[in-house]
């Protein structure tokens, strides 16, 4: 999935999910070239959903993959641009 949003906007990435999970458990690693970084979103739950949510402050194309547990379970494409 192709994602763009404006630089320091936040983007929710919905969970669906029929057993709890821990939020210490969720994260996203970002793909930048051939820096990796794995960054704690701010996560909010309602019953069996989960929102991981993280702000890019930094121009450019993004793989962000979504984890549980340091298992990837999602890839989006994410494209920042300035204005």
């Amino acid at each position: 999935m192709h994602i763009r949003i404006l630089k320091n906007k936040a983007i929710p990435f919905q969970l669906h999910v029929q057993n709890k999970l821990e939020n210490k458990n969720l994260s996203i690693i970002l793909n930048r070239g051939s820096v990796h970084n794995k960054v704690a979103p701010k996560v909010t739950q309602q019953q069996n959903t989960y929102v991981l949510e993280h702000t890019f402050n930094t121009p450019g194309r993004y793989d962000a993959h979504i984890t549980v547990a340091d298992t990837i379970i999602a890839t989006y494409v994410v494209r920042v641009k300035r204005k």
